[in-house]
């Protein structure tokens, strides 16, 4: 994850070792519902998370705004994905958060990393 960021968890995320990841791990959750939010300064930033079959989706909203709903679904699997980015008119603080949603019948997303941009 992004360092120098203030993190918050709601429900259970699991960190477990993949081989695949940028750090050698990922914050996994099978809950819906469950959230993470992660504070940064920066002006852009960008999802790092892997699809494949036993993934479900993911809600992303920033500085509370209308979320967008990413489908981490696919019919094989790909590691070092980046299913979502924006970037802001200049460096600033924000918020993220990702909730983890039911999307083609599945519930479960990993996180990688979180890219942020200064």
């Amino acid at each position: 994850m992004h360092r120098g960021s203030s993190r918050r968890k709601v429900n259970v995320c699991s960190a477990l070792t993949a081989k695949d990841a940028s750090s050698g791990r990922v914050k996994r959750s099978t809950n819906g519902g469950s959230k993470m939010t992660d504070t940064f300064t920066g002006r852009s930033i960008a999802l790092v998370t892997e699809k494949g079959t036993g993934y479900g989706g993911l809600r992303v909203s920033v500085d509370g705004g209308t979320p967008v709903t990413l489908d981490l679904h696919a019919a094989s699997r790909s590691a070092v994905v980046i299913p979502w980015a924006t970037s802001f008119p200049s460096s600033g603080r924000h918020t993220v958060t990702f909730t983890v949603v039911k999307a083609s019948g599945k519930v479960q997303a990993d996180i990688d990393a979180i890219a942020v941009v200064s």
